[in-house]
């Protein structure tokens, strides 16, 4: 906030209206390409993010230089308070991430778990729906926007466990360790390590 980088809203605080939507991109080594999808930052554990590339409506245009994504909607007035502009445009931004073309069905998904209280959604959907028309690959990314530092940590390290971290309660602070599990084997391992005590998130 400091920075001016005011873009992601704190609306519900509960994963319900989707105003604080960033998109968020893995890298995948053996298929050399990233994978992004729309997460709610509210809910969204911050250990989490470790070795993610987070995107949002911030960073990925300006009013000089929008992101097709930022260009339509305002072309298609599908914006009024502005409130909840950013999250929408980050969901369809990180729609337009995973695939060349899109189709209504995705148009639609992209869309659900946003809500807008007094554009309408209308607007909001003629704005999604001329990526349709669209050239391929409109709004897509270079590959070269995932940030290498963040390929070669996570070709190098996959790290399951990311350390200990101080939490704090209502009775004093604790020790907290967030781990990784990449594979069903791995869940049911530290399930069984830690039973009861171990929080699945």
């Amino acid at each position: 906030r400091s920075r001016g980088v005011t873009g992601c809203k704190l609306g519900c605080a509960e994963g319900g209206c989707g105003a604080c939507t960033v998109s968020v991109a893995r890298w995948d080594p053996e298929a050399n390409t990233s994978r992004h999808e729309a997460v709610n930052a509210c809910l969204f554990p911050v250990c989490a993010a470790d070795g993610l590339a987070v995107f949002t409506v911030d960073g990925i245009g300006s009013s000089r230089n929008p992101h097709p994504a930022q260009e339509q909607i305002s072309q298609c007035h599908g914006s009024q308070c502005g409130f909840c502009t950013p999250g929408i445009v980050m969901a369809l931004f990180a729609r337009l991430q995973t695939s060349d073309a899109l189709a209504e069905g995705d148009i639609d998904a992209a869309m659900d778990g946003n809500l807008c209280r007094c554009t309408g959604y209308r607007p909001i959907l003629d704005a999604a729906r001329k990526f349709a028309d669209a050239e391929p690959g409109t709004g897509k990314l270079d590959e070269a926007s995932f940030p290498e530092e963040l390929r070669a940590y996570v070709a190098s390290k996959q790290r399951k466990v990311l350390g200990q971290r101080p939490a704090r309660r209502e009775d004093g602070p604790v020790q907290a360790v967030w781990h990784r599990p990449t594979t069903l084997e791995e869940i049911c391992k530290l399930k069984a390590e830690f039973g009861a005590d171990a929080k699945l998130v």
